[in-house]
């Protein structure tokens, strides 16, 4: 293990009042809201429409259980992985 993930670890354990919950299935709200401003636009209409749906995954195998369910639910949505849509793009 490297030093610096010991030192971490290390210093998240010695915080007694820190959170050390899990975050919910779909991620932490402020970083998802922020992930989709940063990839999209802030002023992207699909944004703004809230046509933009955005998970945090800490693997891949989440993300495809994720994609699986997002087909399962609205199977004409695009998914964006790693790639910025065109603004209107579905």
């Amino acid at each position: 293990m490297l030093g610096v993930v010991r030192q971490a670890e290390a210093q998240v354990l010695s915080d007694q009042f820190a959170n050390k919950e899990y975050q919910p299935t779909s991620g932490h709200a402020s970083f998802c809201r922020l992930s989709r401003e940063l990839a999209f636009g802030p002023q992207s209409q699909a944004v703004i429409d809230e046509r933009v749906v955005t998970v945090q995954c800490l693997s891949g195998m989440k993300l495809a259980i994720k994609q699986e369910e997002r087909k399962e639910l609205t199977p004409t949505a695009a998914v964006a992985h790693r790639h910025r849509l065109p603004e209107g793009g579905r």
